[in-house]
């Protein structure tokens, strides 16, 4: 089964150093009693199998929703699989818990009544979402009284100030997957969100430098945002061009545009959130984080963190790493997680440096891909090219295994990039230097430092 979010992730993605998941639910399940849960995109169910486990016996009916059925759900009882797959629980214990219960199709369009849902996460389908408003109006809608709902729209970099839009279809000055446009401004997010509390719906962004809007709604039914979808301007985010946030240039996932009424945005301005004093130039962005600047020893304390992580990884383990490669083989990681991937695939993102299409053999990120059978290479936007056609330079992105010492290609494609964009190794962990703060990965050191974002360990992890 090949998706799985832990519960541990999404709390990490969504809630960070906030309350989890579980204390949320306990704390519905004190003042509310019987408590209605929902995950948007639960993929395999890995997390919601967690928390049925978890909360088994208590009254606490469990939903999961996926866009399409056999990916990779397909009913209920595929959850027992799950389950198994990744340890959670007793085998035979399982068998009489109450599943929960699935759902297929539009997350924009839910199939379940208004006010019915106590609480609903969504970690991370919204990037793929073209109607993110719409989507959040749908959480709203099935949310009840009372009810509160994470919803993760972007990671670091989705902020701008009140400025002037850049010129169509760029807009902004960083890659937001979410743009409010009122005639040639964009209004952040974060101030257009605050009117919703008029109408019962208090939102507030959490979670910084990422956005995650937390959404509790103190009215019964649906609640409208009043945006207009602009089509035209709604695009693959990998279509504009933006500088890398977090040592990476984001392309996942659409870029949504919507127009801000003018009722709202008199009311923007008369409770002076936006104002002629408060417009920036075309271009503006800001880079928040929880603290606008980290001490000696808050540094201290995050690279001592990331060295346990580091000490708590094992030789032969899988591990994705981002980051960059300076001169030779060192390469240092922006941010360092395990990967999951159970076809046992490699992967590399970076530039190419050597072809010979003669062999059939092309570098990336210092290692030799060896190509075999393919003869022509393709792109995101669905050309081609020969291998006589490919230049040094070029941003690539290759799956394949190593066998007998050779990377063996198995896909590798030419993606919109630069030599100055984010570089991508999946692979074993070949040796570990707890001392150097470092580990190899093929022919490549890794090196870590306190900005690198390391991922806890997890229990039932090698």
């Amino acid at each position: 089964m090949a998706k799985s979010k832990s519960l541990a992730s999404i709390n990490d993605k969504l809630l960070a150093d906030s309350t989890p998941i579980q204390d949320a639910l306990r704390d519905l399940l004190n003042r509310k009693g019987p408590v209605s849960v929902l995950e948007i995109e639960c993929d395999s169910g890995r997390a919601l199998m967690e928390l049925a486990w978890e909360f088994r016996g208590e009254d606490v009916h469990f939903h999961g929703h996926n866009t399409s059925r056999g990916n990779p759900l397909d009913e209920n009882e595929d959850l027992l699989l799950s389950a198994r797959e990744h340890g959670i629980g007793d085998a035979a214990a399982l068998q009489s818990i109450r599943l929960p219960e699935l759902h297929f199709g539009d997350p924009t369009r839910l199939e379940l009544p208004d006010d019915s849902v106590d609480f609903v996460y969504v970690p991370s389908v919204v990037r793929y979402v073209r109607g993110k408003a719409e989507l959040l109006e749908e959480v709203a809608r099935v949310l009840a009284p009372d009810g509160v709902a994470y919803v993760r729209i972007s990671g670091a970099g989705w902020d701008h100030p009140h400025c002037k839009a850049l010129p169509e279809p760029q807009l902004s000055g960083n890659p937001c997957r979410l743009v409010l446009l009122h005639d040639a401004e964009l209004v952040p997010l974060e101030d257009f969100l605050s009117l919703a509390g008029d109408q019962g719906l208090e939102c507030e962004v959490i979670n910084l430098p990422a956005c995650v809007v937390r959404m509790t709604k103190r009215t019964p039914g649906p609640i409208g945002l009043g945006l207009r979808a602009d089509e035209d301007l709604t695009r693959p985010l990998r279509d504009l061009a933006f500088d890398e946030v977090d040592g990476r240039v984001k392309q996942g996932g659409f870029r949504s545009v919507y127009h801000v009424s003018d009722d709202a945005y008199r009311a923007l301005r008369e409770r002076g959130v936006l104002a002629a004093e408060t417009l920036q130039p075309a271009g503006a962005t800001r880079h928040r984080t929880t603290e606008t600047a980290v001490g000696e020893a808050e540094e201290r304390e995050r690279l001592e963190r990331n060295r346990r992580i580091l000490a708590s990884f094992a030789v032969g383990q899988r591990v994705k790493v981002r980051g960059r490669r300076d001169d030779g083989a060192l390469f240092r990681a922006a941010k360092v997680r395990r990967n999951e991937d159970e076809a046992n695939r490699e992967a590399l993102e970076g530039p190419l440096e050597q072809v010979d299409a003669e062999a059939g053999v092309v570098e990336v990120l210092g290692i030799p891909v060896h190509l075999g059978n393919i003869e022509r290479v393709k792109t995101w936007e669905g050309g081609k090219y020969d291998l006589g056609e490919l230049e040094p330079g070029m941003f690539m992105k290759v799956k394949g295994k190593t066998v007998d010492g050779r990377f063996l290609a198995e896909k590798i494609k030419v993606i919109q990039g630069s030599p100055s964009a984010s570089q991508e190794i999946q692979s074993f962990i070949g040796s570990l230097d707890l001392e150097g703060d470092c580990f190899q990965v093929g022919e490549m050191t890794i090196a870590i430092d306190a900005a690198t974002k390391m991922e806890e360990s997890e229990a039932g992890d090698a």
